[in-house]
């Protein structure tokens, strides 16, 4: 192998490198944020309307969010000490109005330490 050759290689191998290092992540897994619940168990009703950004909610609360046609319920759940944040449109699929908002949860009261 000559040097010219080698050095190709190099170089495909570090243009392949960082292209798979640009690659989009393959999309966390819904159930790492809780579950599709009933309605009737939800704690409180959000009505998502146009332009809206995010919603504030709590590990282990149960949420009903109301579109247009239909209402649908999950229960958050997250292992993380801090907030987390995920696409509202990943965890209710079938809710087109989800779709631009952020579900911002926040660590549940029960297992903050006290001060």
């Amino acid at each position: 192998m000559t040097t010219t050759q080698a050095l190709r290689i190099a170089l495909a191998l570090s243009a392949f490198g960082m292209a798979s290092a640009c690659a989009p992540l393959p999309p966390a897994r819904a159930d790492l944020y809780g579950t599709v619940a009933a309605v009737e168990t939800a704690t409180r009703s959000i009505t998502l309307r146009p332009g809206a950004r995010y919603v504030n909610v709590t590990s282990g609360e149960t949420v009903a969010f109301r579109g247009a046609n239909r209402t649908v319920a999950w229960t958050f759940m997250t292992t993380s000490s801090g907030r987390s944040a995920v696409a509202l449109n990943f965890l209710l699929p079938d809710l087109p109005e989800a779709k631009g908002i952020t579900a911002i949860i926040a660590p549940s009261p029960l297992y903050r330490g006290s001060s």
